[in-house]
């Protein structure tokens, strides 16, 4: 079998962000939460990376409420700490230039202005 660590799920992910795939990239995720420690599976946890492949694949496939979703639990998912960090980085992922490609790729995808809105109010809070 295939060992599954965060750069194996991770490029899953990018495959689902890829072909739009939501409801396997949902599912990756849970498989990567649930921590399988038998077998073909090691334990991990979602990174960066994990958190930008989700909202990608959220927002290709027009469901921009649930790549918010996905910024809300990036931003409040404390980071491991058990890994080396620089002094003064923050405790949780933080967006950043991928992550706000990700929601462009939102706003090019709606038709209605008031979609629109909506997500720029809920970016700004």
């Amino acid at each position: 079998g295939v060992l599954m660590n965060q750069g194996t799920y991770n490029a899953l992910l990018t495959v689902c962000a890829a072909g739009r795939q939501w409801t396997v990239a949902d599912a990756v995720l849970a498989d990567m939460k649930l921590g399988r420690k038998t077998g073909a599976y090691l334990s991990t946890k979602p990174s960066k990376r994990t958190y930008d492949a989700l909202i990608l694949t959220h927002a290709r496939a027009s469901r921009w409420w649930r790549a918010l979703e996905y910024l809300e639990e990036m931003t409040t998912t404390r980071r491991d700490v058990s890994r080396p960090v620089s002094r003064g980085m923050p405790f949780s992922f933080q967006p950043d230039m991928h992550t706000k490609q990700a929601f462009s790729v939102c706003v090019a995808r709606m038709s209605d202005p008031v979609e629109v809105l909506s997500l720029y109010s809920q970016l700004q809070q």
